[in-house]
């Protein structure tokens, strides 16, 4: 089971700390088991500062408190995150746009020759098992972990080669936002060599309030491991 209390604090430590993002210890990125990987809980960088002063929240720094007030986006919802988004058109996105439809998330880059064709190949493999009306209510997610070289550009010639449907998207970011992405689903990544990373290789399903339901570790993952992952999501 997720633990959604790690996920609410976690949000919350972010959305108290203005939105910053932490670093995450490297993961090697190899086949790991089926299990759903824990929620990583950022470290607040700044919490002694914090503790002395307590101040009143700066209205600069409440990224996601309107949201919030408004009722749009529960405590576990990823969607609280007001991280800003490119697609290979080069139009700007949130994670709140994507509401309403379960989410098939992963973290790519388009110049990773190994984990990554594999991570999509499970991706394509979910989206076989559904029918045609499952996928009406699911969607897919990839955001690159390379925004240095994934611009708009090569997103979009990224997606033709893989012949992407309007049900996948691709999307880039800033390095603080897709990290901030990254920490709450306990996806670590580091840069390994020039233009190379170590990444963990992680599936997250995402129901249609933004709120995390399962997870799956690993690659090349069987017709029933994959079936597994969605019945949670489809019930």
């Amino acid at each position: 089971m997720i633990r959604k209390s790690m996920l609410a604090a976690s949000l919350a430590l972010l959305l108290g700390a203005g939105c910053t993002s932490t670093n995450s210890p490297i993961s090697t990125g190899g086949p790991t088991s089926v299990s759903p990987s824990p929620l990583a809980s950022p470290a607040p960088q700044a919490s002694n500062q914090d503790q002395s002063k307590s101040p009143s929240p700066s209205p600069s720094k409440s990224c996601c408190c309107d949201e919030m007030e408004k009722g749009q986006a529960s405590a576990d919802s990823l969607y609280q995150l007001q991280g800003h988004f490119v697609d290979g058109a080069g139009k700007q996105h949130q994670l709140q746009e994507l509401k309403g439809k379960i989410q098939v998330v992963a973290l790519v880059y388009t110049h990773c020759e190994t984990a990554c064709p594999q991570i999509i190949n499970d991706l394509r493999g979910i989206d076989r098992l559904l029918s045609e009306k499952d996928k009406q209510q699911v969607e897919f997610l990839l955001v690159s972990i390379d925004p240095l070289r994934d611009k708009p550009q090569r997103l979009q010639e990224f997606g033709q080669q893989q012949k992407f449907t309007s049900r996948w998207r691709l999307w880039s970011a800033p390095d603080e936002d897709v990290r901030e992405l990254a920490n709450l689903l306990g996806f670590k990544y580091a840069q390994s060599s020039p233009g190379q990373f170590a990444h963990s290789n992680l599936i997250s399903i995402l129901d249609a309030k933004g709120e995390l339901l399962k997870q799956l570790e690993g690659l090349s993952h069987s017709q029933p491991e994959l079936q597994e992952l969605m019945k949670v999501a489809l019930k």
